[in-house]
């Protein structure tokens, strides 16, 4: 559910995927418009490594959504084995959306959802409570996301493992605005860590986040093998 604050005329989803790694994770991002008029969306999604792939504005009637996904071939043709980050914008402030993923080809299949977030609201610090390393079969990644108009992000992520006993810090790379950065396995933290991360951009710079959990590297576990989870970072 969206509170008003989280309606404007942006939205950032920092995970979409088009048949991305040994899983074959896909994503559809379904945005909503929310006002009494139409609404014309554009669609940007961009790699990490600064490639964009820009999809054809659309016309959303009031109260209706429309998906951007690779299902739809509306993800600006976005190759296969693709990780990118998102942004639409539209000519009215009145958009929300939410991204649904799933192992296209798994078995079991999987399914996990998160909120798309209104760049209005993004801060330079986001804090992610649970951020697993190969810890209880299951391991997690953080998407976080240049919630910036202009100017290239460096995240620093400082890891406080083990009930805080031990810290590690961990840098991004430079993000271009809307693209993102994935931090996952960072090799200084230890095998079997369960942490909290907290990212920060420094200064004024605004980012948002999201984090994912599965226990798709842990095979011969039957009783993980559901599971798989999203939740979005927490702007302090």
């Amino acid at each position: 559910m969206f509170g008003t604050e989280d309606v404007g005329g942006t939205v950032l989803c920092p995970i979409i995927k088009n048949d991305f790694a040994g899983n074959h994770r896909t994503t559809g991002a379904s945005i909503a418009n929310t006002g009494a008029a139409d609404v014309t969306v554009n669609a940007t999604f961009t790699t990490a490594g600064g490639q964009s792939f820009t999809q054809p504005a659309v016309t959303i009637q009031p109260g209706k959504s429309f998906v951007f996904s690779a299902f739809q071939s509306t993800v600006g043709g976005m190759p296969a084995g693709t990780l990118a980050s998102a942004k639409f914008t539209a000519d009215k402030p009145t958009i929300v959306g939410v991204v649904s993923e799933r192992n296209i080809l798994g078995s079991p299949v999987k399914f996990t959802t998160y909120t798309c977030f209104n760049p209005a609201n993004a801060t330079a610090k986001v804090a992610a409570p649970v951020v697993k390393r190969s810890f209880g079969n299951n391991t997690t990644g953080i998407q976080v996301q240049n919630a910036n108009t202009t100017g290239d992000v460096t995240v620093s992520a400082t890891y406080s493992c083990n009930s805080g006993a031990n810290q590690y810090l961990v840098t991004s790379t430079a993000m271009t605005p809307g693209s993102g950065f994935t931090f996952f396995q960072p090799a200084a933290v230890p095998v079997g860590s369960l942490c909290a991360v907290t990212l920060d951009a420094g200064g004024a710079n605004k980012i948002v986040a999201v984090v994912n959990e599965s226990s798709d590297s842990f095979p011969g576990t039957p009783q993980f093998l559901l599971n798989t989870k999203n939740y979005e970072g927490f702007n302090l």
